[in-house]
């Protein structure tokens, strides 16, 4: 069937065209001549007719029926005249001639007949009678001697054609068409196959030539033997493919040949290497696996003592010391924090290099990480004498979404080295908004010193790891090489880029840009910086930028400031107009031997009887006593932060006022508050201790993780402190068995302390139900911040819920329901009674991350929140709704999740209480 397909495609291709040009052809032909007979049938039909009806009057109207008899038999002896019927003029027949068997039929005929008009119809078998009126002139006379004719009938006329003969002839006509038709048909499919037979065999020729060259028989000639030009041309170039291909399969066996002696030689090399490389492959994954945990455990092993040494060390500092001692121990200090400096550059160079390291993306105030920065490196710049400045664009978003710790990190490193290499003057932190599309901003990040400047062939390896560039002011090489090697990879990540612009004595400027996405706040200037409106201050500071950058705060704090550029200028104000509320006077050194500063500020003092706040780059206790021994209200270090010189202000503008403002609180008072404290080391558990107990708590401690879990399920806490990596049971098992089994603390906030934290550990505590994590060795100040936060969460929740009448507010439910009892109780019962399945909902769709139906399921308990009285449970919903639809990082989601459901938790155990009642 293959070999034939082509052949019987051209024959159909050939034969068709004739068929249907025959048949169309035969066809008109046909269709013509049957209508010229049917014509001439027609026509001979009315002629007779019209002879019969002229010779029909007379015999009618004189009612002679014998000429009507001739007039009939005469009909009759014409050949396709079958039968001739006469009727009267109420159809009643006179003569009939013709076969008696269509007497009946015609007599039939003339009855369907209702009209004076001609009629024909098919009675029998190749018989058609037509049937016609016949009818005579009447003339009638009248008055005018005008006459009128009209027509009578008087009778009819019926007259059967045979129209065999004509169907007959039509039939001899057909027969003799498709003979001609099947002749011509016949003579044109044997053209069409001789002609296709000679291409079939040209065809086969050519098949089987190629056949011959792919089977490798290239000597074989074809020969297509065909007289046509083309198919000689296409002979022609087939043998000399085949001429070709014999050449080239000569050479490529000869090739062959050579190449398979050399790749068998080259496969027994490539086997040897593929043995050593899989065996150097095992043994560095093994090496890296073994890299990993050498990191885990020593960072483990190595902040572990660090942290009881720095920790005491502080204790110890804060106790009577004689100066040589001091001296030893502020050694000892800043030695072990260099060491951990140092051991933590390894730590993330190290995560870098392996591609583990990743960023928690979250909720990031820009402002608030430069101020805990240069907060934390202020010590190091007031030895130095160097001044700490921010300069912040009002255009830059107050939250953005980032990794803050990473970010501070980027920060510490380059203001760090910008210190060291400072001998005096200025390092300035300027940030300004490069880029802005909708939600995507691009911020660029600028450190500015006037240090000593970098070389331009330093410039070139600066970003190299373990390049160490000497510090001409010590003659030293310090650190590990590695801050701006980390610093320029964990830029890189975060979309951004990082460069410098610096000349030899001239100060440099490391700049960098991040990409990130803008956070709208609810907190606008509008209803956020209330309690500073309108209060008048006067600002002064040896240096223009510090000058101009708290007119901006206070501006932003909506204060009425007035800016002083110098002394001669500050005076001359103070003297004009004293009716400012207070003074922000900030000076670069400030002690009791500087006398020429002393005596200004007594002339300040003279001149100006309200609240003094000195910005001093000082935070030596005596520098402070002296200030506020002279006269000064409060003394703030420089680097200021902004949030607490604003919280200053408020609180001493507030009682100066006397009015109705409320002080910004200190922080609660930790007297009351319990601490389960879990730590297998004990040093660590000593120090841990003794800190909490300094800051006013009570700490209650557990050895290990199996007696804290018990302790936990027998005792409520306020808080409670689990190590992570600890014998018997750690950090993580215990976290959940407190969460997940009964006792006291399922919902009491947990913080895992811990030496090293990779992103696996971070997603299994945030998965267990870990509140944070503190990472040792951390220091006073640092769990202070963590404890209070936490406490004050807890303290501020009790209050809220107190000023609306606790967890249901039943005068809301009230007022939601338009004041309506009955249906205030029915939205609650049913709000009530949908909670249970709700809370399971949610918690399922989290765990199996369908967060797409986890909105639906928020969405709606919001919906239903927003008809009853729980403004808590209200506002935990809103909260998470919004945290879902803008895809938040999982840590927020799983701490607002949390939240919800303990909203969930007082909601149900209210409303038993409710019920009860």
């Amino acid at each position: 069937m293959k070999r034939l397909r082509i052949k019987a495609r051209l024959l159909l291709v050939s034969t068709i065209p004739l068929i249907a040009v025959t048949l169309l052809m035969a066809a008109w032909f046909l269709g013509h001549r049957y209508y010229e007979l049917q014509n001439h049938t027609k026509n001979e039909a009315h002629f007779i007719i019209q002879q019969l009806e002229s010779a029909s009057e007379y015999a009618l109207l004189s009612h002679n029926n014998t000429l009507l008899e001739n007039i009939a038999s005469a009909t009759l002896t014409k050949q396709e005249v079958i039968s001739i019927a006469i009727f009267d003029q109420t159809q009643h027949l006179i003569i009939f001639q013709g076969p008696n068997n269509l007497r009946q039929e015609v007599i039939n005929q003339m009855q369907w007949e209702k009209e004076d008009t001609t009629k024909n119809a098919l009675i029998a078998p190749h018989i058609i009678a037509y049937s016609i009126p016949i009818l005579t002139n009447i003339h009638d006379a009248n008055n005018t001697a005008k006459s009128q004719s009209s027509q009578k009938l008087i009778g009819w006329l019926s007259i059967s054609f045979n129209t065999s003969q004509n169907e007959l002839e039509f039939v001899k006509l057909f027969m003799s068409t498709s003979l001609v038709i099947f002749i011509v048909l016949v003579i044109g499919i044997l053209l069409a196959r001789h002609f296709l037979f000679n291409i079939n065999n040209i065809l086969l020729k050519l098949k089987n030539g190629i056949h011959q060259m792919i089977s490798g028989k290239f000597d074989a000639e074809i020969n297509l033997g065909s007289s046509l030009s083309e198919i000689n041309e296409l002979q022609a170039g087939l043998n000399q493919l085949a001429f070709t291909l014999k050449n080239q399969e000569e050479n490529f066996y000869q090739t062959l040949e050579e190449n398979t002696h050399d790749l068998s030689r080259n496969l027994e090399i490539l086997e040897i290497n593929n043995a050593k490389l899989d065996q150097a492959r095992k043994e560095a994954l093994e090496l890296s696996r073994m890299k990993t945990e050498f990191i885990a455990n020593m960072a483990h092993e190595i902040r572990n003592p660090m942290n009881s040494i720095i920790g005491f060390s502080n204790l110890l500092l804060e106790t009577p010391l004689n100066t040589i001692q001091r001296e030893y121990l502020e050694t000892i200090q800043k030695s072990a924090r260099s060491l951990l400096f140092n051991i933590n550059d390894i730590l993330d160079f190290s995560k870098i290099e392996s591609g583990k390291f990743q960023f928690d993306v979250i909720p990031t105030d820009i402002r608030d990480c430069i101020d805990e920065v240069l907060q934390s490196l202020a010590p190091n710049a007031q030895a130095k004498k160097i001044e700490l400045i921010s300069k912040i664009d009002l255009n830059v978003p107050s939250k953005i979404l980032s990794d803050p710790l990473r970010l501070k990190q980027i920060l510490s490193n380059l203001i760090s080295n910008a210190i060291k290499f400072t001998p005096e003057g200025t390092v300035t932190v300027d940030v300004i908004l490069k880029e802005k599309e909708g939600k995507n901003i691009i911020l660029q990040i600028s450190i500015i010193d006037t240090g000593i400047g970098v070389t331009p062939e330093e410039q070139k390896v600066l970003f190299n790891p373990f390049i160490q560039i000497a510090n001409p002011v010590t003659h030293l090489n310090s650190g590990t090489g590695l801050g701006l090697v980390i610093s320029k990879k964990l830029i890189e990540q975060m979309g951004g880029s990082i460069s410098i612009n610096s000349q030899p004595a001239q100060g440099s400027t490391f700049w960098f840009t991040i990409n990130s996405e803008e956070i709208p706040t609810l907190d606008n200037s509008s209803t956020h910086y209330n309690e500073l409106n309108k209060f008048k201050v006067l600002i002064y500071d040896e240096n223009p930028v510090v000058a101009s950058q708290l007119h901006q705060l206070c501006s932003d704090w909506k204060m009425l400031p007035t800016l002083s550029t110098d002394v001669a200028e500050l005076k001359s104000t103070l003297s004009k107009n004293n009716h400012f509320d207070i003074l922000l006077f900030g000076v670069n050194q400030f002690d009791s031997t500087n006398y020429e500063l002393i005596q200004l500020f007594a002339e300040i003092k003279n001149l100006f009887k309200g609240l003094v706040i000195t910005l001093v780059n000082n935070n030596q206790a005596n520098t402070k006593n002296f200030l506020l021994a002279i006269g000064t209200t409060l003394c703030v270090s420089k680097p200021f932060a902004r949030k607490k010189l604003y919280q200053d202000l408020v609180q001493l503008l507030s009682a100066q006022s006397n009015t109705t403002k409320k002080p910004i609180e200190e922080l609660a008072s930790l007297q009351s508050v319990r601490i389960l404290v879990v730590e297998d080391n004990p040093a660590n558990l000593m120090l841990m201790t003794v800190l909490i107990e300094r800051i006013g708590a009570l700490a209650i401690t557990a050895s290990d993780g199996r007696e804290g879990v018990r302790l936990a399920k027998e005792h409520k806490f306020d808080l409670i402190l689990l190590d992570l990596q600890m014998p018997n049971m750690n950090g993580l098992d215990a976290t959940k068995i407190i969460r997940t089994e009964p006792g006291k603390n399922k919902n009491t906030p947990i913080i895992v302390v811990s030496a090293y934290l990779t992103e696996y550990d971070k997603s299994s505590l945030i998965s267990a139900g870990v509140s944070d994590a503190l990472i040792k060795p951390f220091d006073e100040k640092q769990l202070q911040i963590l404890i209070t936060k936490y406490v004050e969460q807890k303290k501020t929740k009790s209050a809220a819920s107190k000023k609306t009448n606790g967890v249901i507010d039943w005068p809301l439910c009230l007022e939601r329901a338009s004041g309506k009892k009955e249906l205030a109780e029915i939205f609650l019962k049913e709000l009530l009674q949908e909670l249970p399945k709700t809370r399971s909902d949610i918690e399922k769709t989290y765990h199996t991350k369908q967060f797409l139906t986890l909105v639906d399921v928020v969405h709606k308990l919001h919906g239903a929140c927003c008809y009853t009285g729980v403004p808590f449970l209200k506002t935990a919903a809103a909260e998470f709704e919004k945290a879902l639809k803008n895809k938040a990082p999982e840590a927020e989601l799983e701490s607002l999740m949390r939240v919800s459901l303990e909203e969930i938790d007082l909601v149900i155990e209210e409303g038993k209480k409710v019920a009860i009642q």
